[in-house]
């Protein structure tokens, strides 16, 4: 059964309005918007045509430079691209797409979908050797399981309100991946915000992984599942210094599962306000860091503390729930400043069996619900800790 029109089952006379302006662009890749070739502001195109272009192998080698590019236009019903190798770029920007993006097991070179509304973005098993950029867009779910990203993964200022595993990248590569704050049209940081879970078990990144100022709301589990994750360089996990001098938290509802994980450089969730309050807000066992983990409150670049004009803390650090280091390898730890609250008669952070190659800074750790203790890490070291240089 053929889920979209082949190429052939088209032809200019079938198209309308923008239709006809895209249809005339697309060798060219030319840009097209609501104010250009007369197309008026209710300009519509189908999904069905956007594939059938996008589909057309007639064009492979026969011009140079195909491409989807629509501002400002409504996009009516799905873009299946499901099983296709892509002739050309897909460009859109500030379009409305009433259905679903589907590009499972698709091959393609670049997406850009910024600024952009639809239901789901679909692209399991997806094989991409430029970047897939959405940032700013406002959508239910992405699905990117086992994809193959050369370039990087943008999702700055990106909204996702799906509840169930809103954003999947599970057993994908990719270069980075990138969920920045973003200045929208209105002039302020716009933040990346999850309804749900964010799943990144078994994902591979060459590169880093920056999501300053994320928010991760998941009341009925896990905030972020990277168990066996893989990061070649940092993490960042992390407050945003705004332009007024204040600092939005990295904030999450729900565990951080990195059991098995392997980062590269640093894992610094500086600024963090994490919530399980009821149980584990991180579980990294036998989770391997390379550089430090930092968990405190917001410096600048010069090390002083980021405060508010009376002097208090801008960018706090907080940990409503326990965390989990057994068996973890860890290049060092600073707790500095950190207050860890839960409701729990067990200790604040569990370590047993850690390896920590160089210091470990815990002053001022506070745990209001237990007796003020200097340092209230329950660490056990391995017998012969490992050196790292």
């Amino acid at each position: 059964m053929r889920h979209h029109h082949e190429m052939a089952d088209w032809d200019r006379s079938l198209c309308r309005g923008a239709e006809v302006a895209l249809w005339d662009s697309f060798c060219a890749g030319a840009v097209v918007t609501p104010g250009s070739a007369a197309i008026d502001q209710a300009a519509q195109v189908r999904g069905e045509l956007i594939a059938a272009l996008l589909r057309n192998e007639r064009l492979v080698g026969a011009v140079d430079r195909p491409a989807v590019r629509l501002r400002s236009v409504r996009v009516v019903g799905d873009i299946d691209l499901s099983d296709a190798t892509l002739v050309g770029v897909l460009d859109l920007r500030a379009c409305g797409i009433s259905g679903d993006l589907i590009l499972n097991d698709a091959n393609a070179r670049a997406i850009r979908l910024s600024d952009c509304r639809l239901n789901d973005v679909q692209a399991v098993g997806l094989r991409l050797t430029g970047s897939f950029d959405l940032s700013r867009s406002q959508l239910e779910r992405i699905v990117l399981r086992r994809a193959v990203i050369d370039g990087d993964l943008v999702m700055d200022g990106c909204q996702v309100t799906g509840s169930a595993a809103a954003v999947d990248v599970s057993d994908a590569t990719v270069a980075n991946i990138l969920c920045r704050p973003t200045p929208n049209h209105e002039g302020t940081d716009q933040r990346f915000r999850l309804g749900g879970p964010l799943l990144l078990y078994g994902t591979v990144c060459h590169g880093r992984i920056a999501m300053d100022a994320a928010v991760i709301a998941n009341g009925g589990g896990d905030a972020i599942d990277a168990r066996n994750l893989r990061v070649t360089a940092d993490v960042a996990w992390r407050g945003h210094i705004t332009t007024s001098g204040d600092v939005d938290a990295f904030s999450t509802v729900g565990a951080i599962r990195l059991t098995g994980a392997h980062i590269g450089g640093v894992l610094d969730m500086a600024g963090a306000q994490l919530n399980n309050r009821e149980g584990l807000a991180i579980v990294g066992s036998t989770v391997v860091i390379d550089g430090r983990l930092f968990l405190r409150p917001m410096r600048h670049l010069d090390g002083e503390l980021v405060r508010h004009f009376d002097g208090t803390l801008a960018g706090p650090s907080h940990c409503y729930g326990r965390i989990r280091l057994n068996d973890a390898r860890i290049g060092g730890i600073d707790f500095d400043g950190t207050t860890i609250i839960h409701d729990s008669p067990d200790d604040a952070v569990e370590a047993d069996r850690i390896e920590v190659a160089h210091d470990m800074r815990c002053g001022g750790l506070l745990n209001p619900n237990r007796t003020p203790a200097v340092n209230p890490v329950d660490a056990t070291p391995a017998p012969r800790p490992r050196s790292r240089s």
